[in-house]
């Protein structure tokens, strides 16, 4: 059996759909005639009202700098900069002393590694197709050549992602 909805005056629906404020039918005009009848009091009222509406508005906006901080700033950047230098260079002289233990500042006598590839044949192939000769040990130079080709390939990799032209033939998925 079905429902039935219960009656409903029209004027319950045409109150609800038509609005009593018709701004075309009214005449809108400025509330206050004369601007300049405004009492003093009245004016210094309504500023204090826009102080404190502004000072709520802006209350969480960063205030710029001084000279003085961007000074300092600059400072701290440059202590940084300097303290960046010293330790790269510490770094420089560490890895000459480490090159010179190795014997590559000496002629001849280089420090190399005996390795047994016997059963690495992926990694023989590598050392054939990297320095050109079949061997059984690994000089520190060839380590080193190894070691800048690998942060060389890495860093290209990088720039590959990090440039957008990353694809599948790359080994990324598009």
């Amino acid at each position: 059996m079905p429902r039935r909805f219960p009656s409903i005056p029209t004027s319950v629906l045409t109150d609800l759909y038509v609005p009593e404020f018709v701004p075309t039918q009214e005449k809108l005009q400025n509330m206050i005639d004369n601007p300049d009848a405004v009492s003093k009091q009245a004016r210094q009222k309504i500023d204090q009202q826009v102080a404190e509406a502004e000072e709520t508005i802006f209350s969480g906006a960063p205030t710029p700098i001084t000279k003085e901080e961007a000074l300092a700033v600059e400072e701290r950047v440059q202590e940084l900069r300097e303290g960046i230098a010293t330790t790269r260079q510490r770094i420089a002289q560490f890895k000459s002393q480490i090159d010179e233990q190795a014997g590559l500042g000496t002629s001849g006598n280089e420090l190399s590694f005996k390795i047994d590839i016997t059963k690495k044949r992926a990694l023989k192939r590598a050392l054939k197709k990297a320095f050109g000769i079949k061997t059984d040990t690994l000089s520190y130079s060839m380590y080193k050549t190894a070691l800048a080709a690998k942060k060389q390939l890495e860093q290209e990799d990088a720039d590959e992602y990090t440039s957008g032209s990353w694809s599948r033939e790359n080994g990324g998925e598009e």
